[in-house]
């Protein structure tokens, strides 16, 4: 019983709590006056991420950060969502349009990742 004991603490313990199974590779904020084929006008937020996990994720929330041109920092005041499905250790973009963002510097944090099997992961730390 000891034995197994040391074996689920172990296991419990080689990915930390705080640790998400998203990654965030880049994250950007678009004005106006960028035009793609995806959005038109902006403005608009772009996000690359990864899923470093085993499993397929099927919803995401974020937490923005907006740093101004003095380098100040927003905290965005709503979540982001989206419900990209992105399969075990595959990247995907997600974008968000006509946000009241035009600054091009920002930190996107996940909050929370919802599985396909009904599993989440939420970050405990904010």
């Amino acid at each position: 019983m000891k034995y197994l004991l040391s074996i689920l603490l172990l296991a419990g313990s080689a990915l930390p709590a705080t640790d998400s199974p998203l990654a965030v590779i880049s994250a950007r904020g678009h004005d106006h006056t960028q035009r793609t084929i995806t959005f038109g006008k902006g403005p608009w937020t772009s996000v690359e991420v990864q899923n470093n996990s085993d499993k397929l994720i099927v919803g995401e929330k974020f937490r923005m950060v907006v740093i101004d041109s003095v380098h100040d920092r927003h905290e965005w005041p709503e979540t982001l969502s989206s419900a990209h499905k992105i399969k075990p250790g595959k990247k995907a973009w997600l974008q968000w349009e006509e946000l009241a963002n035009t600054e091009r510097n920002i930190e996107i944090t996940p909050l929370k990742v919802l599985f396909e099997d009904g599993t989440t992961w939420e970050k405990t730390d904010r």
